[in-house]
């Protein structure tokens, strides 16, 4: 029988931990979601799933890209079905899967912009932290500034890896001049919020969170 669209985001996300996902099971995967996008049988949310799905397949980046590309126009689309937690997972597949998709993410950033402020501390990290990854930080809504400043308002409710994520995230992109002034005293909340919360991060997470602090000096 074959599966809903929901399954078949199931199948990608659940079946590669347990290495269950050959390629003769990935191939059908493929051709049912080619064929709902086709008809537009997938919902915004099976279609984050499934793009997150594609993301995470243990191939070659421009594998995935190729796997990803043909359902971003669909995924565009249906975009103001998203909510937060859809857009911020969105986000981290694209960032994962190194896809810099200018139309999509010109339309991410738009909805993110109407829904920043469901956000979590925990996803706003993580959003900076894409962003920085994916290079998108200069689009004219001004995105990666506007989730820095709304960190800024909340640096005291950050748990340790959140710091370490939106710091890594400044010191991957650098200050910026024109909002210098803003991200120095940002910066200086972070580190009073990581002195605080240090005992929380691993090793690689204190040792990435110096590297960002010494770039940024």
């Amino acid at each position: 029988p074959r599966c809903e669209s929901r399954q078949l985001a199931t199948v990608l996300l659940d079946l590669q931990p347990l290495g269950l996902l050959d390629e003769e099971c990935l191939s059908q995967v493929r051709r049912e979601v080619s064929a709902r996008a086709r008809a537009r049988a997938l919902r915004a949310r099976d279609l984050v799933s499934i793009l997150v799905g594609y993301a995470k397949l243990p191939s070659k980046l421009d594998e995935r890209a190729a796997a990803m590309q043909p359902l971003l126009p669909g995924m565009i689309a249906a975009l103001p079905e998203c909510s937060p937690v859809d857009l911020c997972e969105l986000l981290h597949g694209v960032a994962g899967a190194h896809l810099k998709s200018a139309p999509l993410l010109a339309a991410w950033a738009a909805h993110f912009q109407q829904l920043s402020g469901h956000c979590s501390a925990a996803q706003l990290s993580l959003v900076a932290t894409d962003l920085a990854k994916l290079r998108y930080v200069n689009d004219s809504k001004g995105t990666f500034d506007a989730v820095l400043g709304a960190i800024h308002d909340i640096t005291d409710s950050l748990e340790g890896l959140s710091v370490c994520h939106v710091v890594t995230a400044m010191g991957r992109i650098g200050l910026r001049p024109s909002q210098e002034a803003k991200q120095r005293t940002l910066l200086y909340r972070l580190e009073a919020q990581l002195l605080m919360r240090a005992d929380e991060l691993v090793p690689q997470g204190l040792s990435s969170s110096a590297l960002a602090f010494a770039r940024l000096r």
